[in-house]
């Protein structure tokens, strides 16, 4: 289902992980980074905004509208820059020391730039590390940001792990508790709700295939029925009850329903990379154990679901008709 899809496992990307709060006003760093959220063990890691004014600019880059570039840090310098030259991350040393190393950004007006060569920023001398795949972002290391006292216009807050839909609501009300002058312009909310929009249309779609199923069973069940007839009438005329008839023909039915789900499991799994995979409608599927399992679980119940009207009804024949259909 799209909505399993997106909202489950699969979805645990940095988008489910991520908010972005956006200050009306710049405020100062020393009041973000003492704020007690950070110390969350949820936190995998903090990205900082300041954007930057014209008199900032480096010269290479003053005709750029104010406000248009900004600098920007990883407080744990855990997520590497899409880089388009260079290095996409600084080193453990770089980050400790607070080195003057920059990643610029990719933009047509630095691609003359070479890496290595030095660029002014704020008045500050950089050596140029990196070139950076977003157009409008310079990237600097956190005690850089810090000694530069940059105001902070947004941050993002990355999480560790995925929040449930209950709990990341929890968390938002949670970050407009402590910041109440940002607002909150990213957050996996929107995501979710595009998954329950889906929802409607992927129970609709399962409810088709759960009838075309359960109606191919059908005529299975019956072909299986017929072609055990004898053995189920010889079950009622050495005197086996009609509920030991039933559980007997459940049991038999499930048996081979699990052996053959399991078959085509092992088949699939074998043939995913080579065949089935370029069969899917949808790209980027991945099955697990767990899929598989509940594949087969599901395919168990409803072989038995389907095949109970018959089975019942086989066993409600008398003796003497079953004894008569026997002699046939």
């Amino acid at each position: 289902m799209q909505t399993k899809r997106f909202a489950g496992d699969g979805g645990n990307t940095v988008g489910f992980r991520t908010y972005k709060l956006e200050f009306s006003k710049p405020v100062d760093y020393d009041k973000i980074i003492n704020n007690e959220i950070f110390n969350s063990d949820l936190i995998d890691d903090v990205k900082l905004v300041h954007s930057l004014n014209s008199e900032e600019l480096p010269k290479e880059l003053k005709d750029i509208p104010s406000n248009f570039l900004s600098v920007c840090t990883y407080l744990e310098g855990k997520y590497e820059i899409k880089s388009s030259q260079g290095r996409t991350k600084f080193t453990d040393e770089e980050i400790k020391n607070g080195e003057n190393v920059l990643i610029v950004p990719g933009r047509d007006e630095m691609y003359n730039m070479q890496i290595g060569n030095e660029i002014i920023l704020s008045n500050n001398k950089y050596e140029i590390i990196g070139i950076a795949v977003p157009p409008d972002e310079f990237y600097m290391t956190t005690k850089s940001f810090a000694s530069m006292k940059y105001s902070v216009k947004s941050i993002s807050i990355i999480l560790n792990t995925q929040l449930s839909s209950v709990e990341n609501g929890k968390y938002e009300l949670k970050l407009h508790d402590e910041f109440p002058s940002a607002s909150l312009t990213d957050s996996p909310s929107e995501l979710y709700n595009m998954a329950q929009s889906n929802a409607l249309g992927d129970f609709s779609f399962v409810a088709v295939i759960f009838v075309v199923s359960s109606l191919a069973f059908m005529f299975l069940m019956k072909f299986m029925m017929d072609k055990s007839s004898s053995e189920n009438v010889i079950y009622s005329i050495v005197g086996a009850t009609k509920v030991r008839i039933v559980i007997l023909l459940l049991i038999e039915n499930a048996i081979l329903s699990f052996v053959f789900a399991v078959i085509a499991s092992i088949i699939h799994s074998s043939l995913y990379e080579v065949l089935f995979k370029k069969l899917n409608i949808t790209s980027d599927v991945e099955y697990y154990f767990s899929d598989y399992l509940f594949i087969i679980i599901m395919t168990v119940l409803l072989s038995c679901l389907v095949a109970l009207p018959f089975i019942i009804s086989t066993a409600k024949n008398s003796i003497i008709k079953n004894k008569n259909k026997y002699n046939e």
